[in-house]
């Protein structure tokens, strides 16, 4: 039972009340579960296994693959995009128990996909259209990982539209976060306890219809006192029926009671077993620090940069670089020299689109480039050439936005269907754009600066897919054009670098936020950067090369930390300096063996092989 509602001298009381286990079985690998205690040889933890109630130790037999899971369609276009071809086993076992709603307990190692796990089922089930209350709740117990819990939700929900996320936690303004909870619905929150505790007490975060309530880490969440009673105080302002799944690696035996208490009594309870050597999550994200580059669960991925410029050459190079150890190789170079282009990431596949050619016209080709076979492939052309274009992914589409065709700044948006190899206009820009920064989030297109006629562009244009029509928002700072854009874990829109209207060029990052409508700068980037290529991660993104003075190409790299709001410059470097590259960052699935990639047993990670042909 969980907590229950008593009166008592007229006064109405919440107390929590334990129920009776049963009494574990301790099962030997072999199978044999007698009472006896003589003539058996002793156990240690890997010989255990979690027996459930009332389940008695029958497991959900795993499935072939996400499709088996009837998923909808949204959530396994997010897995497969996020280079997932099948679940783990804990994955298997648990996503269809964990959609039938039946209560969790679960415990794997760090890097087995327990986050996936909650996240995929709770996506399946959450129905944003009937509620303007949240109806799930993430609980953990530091900011780092609230930040890459809310980077997972958006990476596999980022095809359903309607979701917001709210991430609160501690260390950040109590205020802006209460600005944020009033300033529209909000369907999924995950945050630290702490303040969690403390917009509930303010009476600003309703919990009156959480349907889920989850636990990650519950280990280090239960331990500490004081986390323990504000989780105690969350619990009691959720609804009394909900579905409640907890999760960690380890479970020492008054974290396990603790964890049971909250739980029905029919709560299905999973250990898997991972007899293979692997590192705690802190070695891990340890061992991410100190490589500089940032830790996803599930599948490593490598950073693509295509392109670009210095004073005197237009690059064909494709160069790759794996964050892992953070050196450079070469892949199959460009059919044609080109900078300033447009380039996304779908899967395997990057598409890039436009760009500018080495006698200063622009391009309308388009070409798929399979990151896994090493080749590239031309597609359908644009019916407008353009470079300098804004570009952004949506579904099956991605869509080109604005640009300069050799002549004159376009207003044309044109979008590119992935299956049909099909480009078709849309509606058209407001005003004519070129070197804008366009990011997709929740089901709109954000257009950020650039230059037109009358200058240099500080609106915000807003593009809803659905309605097919353009808004506008809260204006940037600074004009500005040639800056870079991304989306972070808290659904801010970060844009970093560029040069202003007075020929300045930026080092400044501002993060803007949807719901409140407004701008908060961030720390700055070392050096100023106008026209460098990004790539980004769930936990930050690398920004290379651009300009530092106008014509004055660099080749240093920097990468910045969400959840810190740090910059660090790394200490590798662009094979050369340059600027207008194009660059993203695609997940290479560990389980995939490809002749320019080899697995490093040792630290489980996906390096380059240093004896494969480039």
């Amino acid at each position: 039972m969980r907590f229950t509602m008593a009166l008592q001298n007229g006064h109405e009381e919440r107390k929590l009340l334990d129920y009776e286990e049963k009494v574990e079985e301790l099962v030997t690998s072999n199978g044999s579960s007698n009472g006896s205690e003589q003539n058996q040889e002793p156990m240690d933890d890997t010989d255990r296994v979690m027996v459930h109630t009332p389940y008695h130790g029958h497991y959900s037999l795993p499935t072939a693959g996400f499709r088996d899971m009837l998923l909808k369609p949204e959530i396994l276009s997010g897995i497969f995009g996020a280079g997932f071809e099948q679940p783990s086993q804990v994955q298997a076992e648990c996503i269809p128990k964990a959609m039938s709603g039946v209560d969790i307990l679960c415990q794997a190692k760090s890097g087995m996909g327990k986050t996936v796990l909650f996240v995929i089922s709770t996506l399946e089930m959450i129905d944003p259209q009937n509620h303007t209350q949240p109806t799930v709740l993430v609980l953990a117990p530091t900011r780092e990982l609230a930040y890459q819990i809310g980077a997972q939700y958006r990476r596999f929900g980022r095809h359903l539209g309607g979701i917001r996320i709210g991430l609160f936690c501690d260390g950040t303004p109590l205020l802006a976060d209460i600005q944020n909870l009033r300033a529209g619905p909000v369907h999924i929150v995950l945050g630290t306890p702490g303040r969690l505790t403390a917009l509930v007490r303010e009476r600003v975060l309703n919990l009156s219809h959480i349907k889920h309530f989850i636990v990650d880490e519950c280990d280090k969440v239960l331990r500490q006192l004081d986390m323990q009673s504000d989780v105690h105080e969350i619990f009691l302002a959720t609804p009394f029926e909900k579905q409640v799944m907890m999760f960690s690696a380890t479970f020492p035996t008054a974290v396990l009671q603790d964890c049971r208490t909250y739980l029905s009594k029919e709560a299905f309870e999973s250990q898997i077993k991972n007899p293979a050597p692997i590192l705690s999550e802190d070695a891990q994200k340890q061992e991410s620090m100190e490589d500089g580059f940032f830790y996803s669960e599930g599948s490593e991925k490598v950073i693509i940069c295509i392109g670009g410029e210095d004073q005197h050459i237009v690059f064909r190079s494709v160069e790759r670089l794996c964050p892992s150890d953070l050196g450079w190789g070469n892949l199959m170079s460009l059919p044609i020299g080109v900078c300033n282009a447009g380039l996304v990431a779908r899967s395997e596949f990057i598409y890039l689109c436009g760009g500018q050619l080495p006698d200063g016209s622009a391009s309308g080709d388009t070409f798929r480039f399979d990151t896994f076979n090493n080749k590239w492939e031309a597609k359908k052309r644009m019916n407008s050439p353009r470079f300098a274009l804004g570009i952004a992914a949506f579904g099956e589409y991605i869509y080109a936005i604005g640009g300069c065709d050799g002549r004159s700044v376009l207003n044309t948006v044109e979008r590119y269907c992935i299956p049909s190899d099909n480009w078709e206009f849309v509606a058209d820009l407001p005003v004519p754009l070129s070197g804008c920064s366009v990011v997709d989030l929740e089901g709109s297109l954000y257009v950020f600066g650039g230059v037109s006629d009358r200058g240099f562009s500080d609106e915000v244009l807003r593009y809803a897919h659905q309605s097919g029509s353009w808004s506008s928002a809260k204006s940037v700072h600074v004009s500005r054009t040639g800056a870079v854009a991304c989306v972070g874990p808290d659904n801010f829109i970060y844009i970093a670098g560029g040069i202003s209207n007075e020929k300045v060029v930026l080092n400044r990052l501002d993060a803007y936020n949807p719901i409140a409508n407004e701008w908060i700068p961030k720390s700055s980037m070392a050096v100023g950067r106008y026209l460098p290529g990004i790539a980004f991660d769930s936990e930050g993104f690398f920004v290379f090369g651009g300009q530092q003075l106008l014509d004055s190409p660099v080749d240093t790299v920097e990468a910045y930390n969400f959840a810190k709001d740090e910059w660090v410059l790394l200490e590798t470097v662009l094979p050369c300096a340059r600027s207008g590259l194009s660059c993203v960052s695609v997940p290479i699935n560990k389980s995939f063996t490809h002749p320019s990639f080899q697995m490093d047993p040792v630290r489980g990670r996906i390096v380059f092989n240093r004896t494969a042909q480039d």
